[in-house]
């Protein structure tokens, strides 16, 4: 009987710990939110550099982060992990030529999927401008 009892008492303990497991356990250990910077624009002439900053805005519009590339040209690509905040991504570019230089906002903000690689792609057919966008 002592067997008996012991045996239920132990199949009972299993399917506890069994059932015990769920999917909260995922939140745990949640996958990152990475996001790939490609530059598809032409390449800046000669003498003059390219750099990129990423910036990395959490839901109330602050920057959590920042991203540098230097002299960027075209092809250019590099997967980034996000801070844990980030919901967007703005580019900023920075043309320089010598002691000149040019900065000037990529205008399209970059939502971001979490848990998921997003694509944050700069193209020849996109504004730039002066403002923030």
């Amino acid at each position: 009987m002592k067997k008996l009892f012991s045996m239920m008492l132990l199949c009972t303990a299993i399917l506890f710990s069994l059932s015990s497991c769920s999917d909260d356990e995922e939140d745990l250990n949640p996958q990152s939110t990475t996001y790939t910077f490609l530059y598809s624009a032409t390449t800046p002439p000669e003498g003059i550099d390219l750099d990129v900053t990423l910036f990395e805005y959490n839901s109330i519009n602050e920057i959590v982060s920042q991203k540098s590339i230097k002299k960027c040209v075209q092809g250019y690509s590099e997967k980034f992990t996000a801070d844990n905040n980030t919901q967007k991504v703005k580019v900023y570019l920075v043309a320089t030529n010598g002691k000149q230089s040019v900065a000037n906002w990529v205008q399209k903000v970059y939502y971001l999927t979490k848990g998921k690689n997003s694509q944050v792609v700069v193209s020849g057919d996109l504004r730039i401008g002066k403002i923030e966008p």
